[in-house]
């Protein structure tokens, strides 16, 4: 649930810093954030502010690193899907 909760809450900043013309401005960054506080707020050790979305992107490249790795199966996966009728490279 928590690796959930830092797609939605970190992915739009890393695209609008990738791909938009411009980055955010702290103001839209926090107004940005607002609901997602909101959400993490309920039952949470975390305090006001910001803090929550600096530990949340903490955790998930840590997660990341450790949990989010090629395996043998999704090799296995892929070449048997390239062998269905559908998938013939041309």
């Amino acid at each position: 649930m928590l690796s959930t909760l830092s797609l939605f809450a970190l992915e739009p900043t890393y695209w609008i810093k990738q791909y938009e013309w411009r980055e955010c401005t702290d103001l839209e960054f926090v107004a940005k954030n607002i609901f997602s506080a909101g959400l993490v707020s309920q039952g949470s050790s975390w305090v006001a502010g910001l803090d929550w979305l600096d530990e949340l992107c903490e955790w998930s490249l840590q997660y990341e690193i450790e949990h989010m790795v090629p395996a043998i199966l999704d090799i296995l996966i892929l070449y048997r899907y390239e062998e269905l009728p559908y998938y013939r490279r041309k």
